[in-house]
């Protein structure tokens, strides 16, 4: 289902798997580490194969994971309708410091959602949990920030939420952090009207609220438009040069889905001239 690089260069690959451990009758969650010559690193969980299994018996399917700076990986996934994060050890066990058990179980807002994205302070290892869902017919969108250790940071946006409730509708697909702490998402809107949907980027400040300095309110809309009021959505962010760049696709005139990719300028490059010099702030992952 995803797949990121960890800063030794390292390749995890994550998903889900039925019956993994053999005794189950389910799917689980699982981490996959490769060495660099694509080979399983027996380092990790003795073979390279990480399961984690909540000890329920429900289908948990992964839905997106994160390294942080300390060789931890945290995964998000659904287990019986709700929305459960967990986090392995630089060995690959569950981490007991994390929720106390190596688990941690989020309170969603009204209506059903999916953590969708995890962005990982690799100074602080906070974690930036994001999730997209609906409530009623209305597609909703909000960041959650927790500690190292599980618990949510109440400061974060207002009152422990940072929400995109916009037009017609907000999906969010996708997060990364800048290295002055900003976090960037991207995804789609639905904008009022005709319009079926269109790339959506915003920006949220250290403290979860919209930054003033992207686009001057904090979020925007982008419309490729290969086909009148096509639908355009991003699924997917990363960095180029400092400038975030969203890949997705853009419907044409045949209702064919083309990927479509999306360069915008960003003033951050720009203000210390470089990226931060000590390695724990450098992104986490690569594209």
């Amino acid at each position: 289902a995803a797949a990121e690089r960890q800063l030794d260069g390292r390749l995890l690959l994550a998903g889900h798997c039925l019956r993994c451990p053999s005794n189950t009758t389910h799917y689980n969650p699982f981490v996959l580490r490769l060495l660099e010559n694509g080979s399983p690193d027996a380092s990790w969980s003795f073979d390279g194969w990480a399961v984690v299994s909540d000890g329920g018996t429900t289908n948990d399917s992964l839905t997106a994971f994160a390294p942080d700076s300390q060789g931890r990986i945290v995964i998000a996934f659904n287990a019986d309708d709700n929305v459960r994060l967990a986090r392995l050890n630089a060995m690959g066990g569950l981490d007991s410091a994390f929720g106390g058990d190596g688990f941690v179980d989020l309170v969603t807002e009204l209506g059903l959602y999916d953590i969708t994205a995890l962005a990982i302070d690799p100074a602080t290892r906070k974690i930036h949990v994001v999730f997209s869902g609906t409530f009623s017919t209305l597609e909703l969108a909000y960041v959650m920030r927790i500690s190292t250790f599980g618990t949510e940071d109440g400061s974060y946006g207002v009152e422990g939420i940072a929400s995109f409730i916009l037009e017609e509708g907000i999906e969010l697909e996708d997060a990364l952090l800048q290295g002055d702490g900003k976090l960037i998402v991207a995804g789609k809107m639905n904008a009022t009207g005709a319009q079926a949907g269109g790339f959506f980027l915003a920006r949220l400040d250290g403290e979860g609220l919209p930054d003033a300095s992207f686009d001057g309110n904090g979020v925007a809309r982008y419309e490729f438009d290969r086909a009148t009021n096509g639908d355009d959505h991003a699924l997917a962010l990363t960095l180029s040069g400092g400038k975030p760049v969203g890949a997705g696709f853009a419907v044409d005139g045949n209702d064919e889905r083309d990927m479509a990719l999306l360069r915008i300028q960003n003033s951050y490059i720009f203000a210390d001239g470089f990226e931060a010099g000590h390695t724990l702030l450098w992104s986490a992952s690569t594209l």
